[in-house]
């Protein structure tokens, strides 16, 4: 006797025959039953390779899972672009690809789906990207160099980088997420086709599926809440009583607040160790208002998808006290097409900052209407 029962864990891959019937029409339909498709979709003939989508799934009849082939696709729903929907699914999926290979042997014991899994040379699961990892340009893409022990080389293009930030720029794009990863706040999902063929064609076996980055900790927000009071509100020769000098030092001078935390150092092209330094100013930045909203944390500053928001620019600095650090920072801060004159702080880059676009790597950013208007 065959057990018929399925439990279908997180993060399992399976390989689903669809037949001819379920991209048909009928009688006055404009579209099958089946395919729920966004908008941006209307012109696409096929839906494209690693497209995000929901899937409805329910229980084939007992002779289909005596076959092994226990589940059945009811609905497929495309996924908005921009729509940051995963984000919330990374806790559920595999870390690592042994813990991605445990899932998938545990899934083959299940017989009503043991003929709708993936092929072993196909996996996916995720990574927390190491600190000393970066992100370089290669051909028409970028890679991802020293990820992951089990994964050292990760494939990734430009539409995927620039979905991260509401940044035009690629260079600067690029340039805030090697940043990022040195913070220790980057994600990824990954997936690895170890077909001979592909290793032979591409010079790595994984690409990036999706990436997501912890912004609490990239601005050093889990360490700050540990403060009575931030920022403080001492002059640039007095103590630094609200600060731990092991976690976070901070200052602020002529209303922008600046912090960074001792602990993280960022390997810049010479091997040199940098402090990342961020110096944010605490007034509204009018320049950067526009009726055009966005969904971003963090947008490029000045744009027309600025949509108002807080100046926020980011330092390399050679490591040293706090009142060194602002006295090289504050005349760029003040002059911003002004370069550094001092090698011990060099200006990255400057971005626009919206602190009320914080919860939207949660869902859909909803806003506000204006009753004034």
């Amino acid at each position: 006797m065959r057990d018929a029962t399925t439990v279908l864990e997180s993060g399992v891959m399976l390989s689903i025959f669809m037949r001819e019937e379920h991209f048909s029409k009928s009688g006055d339909e404009k579209v099958n039953k089946m395919f729920v498709l966004d908008a941006s979709l209307d012109s696409a003939a096929v839906l494209k390779a690693n497209t995000l989508v929901y899937l409805q799934l329910s229980s084939a009849n007992i002779k289909q899972a005596k076959k092994g082939m226990g589940l059945k696709v009811r609905k497929l729903k495309s996924v908005a672009p921009g729509d940051p929907v995963l984000n919330g699914c990374f806790n559920g999926l595999p870390v690592g690809e042994a813990a991605h290979n445990a899932l998938m042997d545990r899934a083959r014991k299940q017989h009503a789906i043991s003929r709708m899994l993936c092929k072993d040379e196909e996996k996916a699961f995720t990574i927390e990207v190491s600190a000393g990892a970066y992100a370089t340009p290669e051909d028409n893409g970028y890679m991802l160099c020293d990820a992951h022990a089990d994964t050292p080389l990760v494939a990734f293009c430009a539409a995927q980088l620039l979905e991260l930030f509401d940044v035009r720029d690629k260079m600067k794009a690029l340039k805030l997420f090697n940043i990022t990863i040195t913070l220790k706040t980057v994600r990824v999902f990954v997936s690895a086709n170890e077909n001979p063929t592909v290793l032979l064609q591409s010079a790595t076996p994984f690409s990036v599926l999706c990436m997501q980055i912890d912004w609490n900790m990239m601005l050093h927000m889990h360490l700050v809440t540990g403060f009575e009071t931030w920022p403080c509100a001492h002059s640039v020769n007095g103590a630094y009583s609200c600060s731990d000098q092991t976690l976070l030092l901070t200052h602020v001078l002529d209303g922008v607040v600046f912090w960074t935390n001792p602990a993280l150092c960022v390997s810049v092209s010479s091997n040199e160790k940098k402090q990342v330094v961020f110096a944010m100013s605490l007034a509204s930045d009018a320049a950067t208002a526009s009726e055009t909203t966005t969904s971003h944390l963090i947008s490029d500053y000045g744009s027309d998808t600025g949509g108002g928001g807080r100046t926020l620019d980011i330092f390399l600095s050679s490591l040293g006290s706090m009142s060194e650090i602002v006295g090289q920072a504050m005349g760029i801060v003040q002059a911003p097409g002004a370069s550094s004159s001092s090698p011990g702080a060099a200006h990255v880059l400057r971005v626009c900052l919206k602190p009320e676009n914080k919860g939207a790597s949660a869902g859909k950013k909803r806003k506000r209407i204006n009753l004034l208007s």
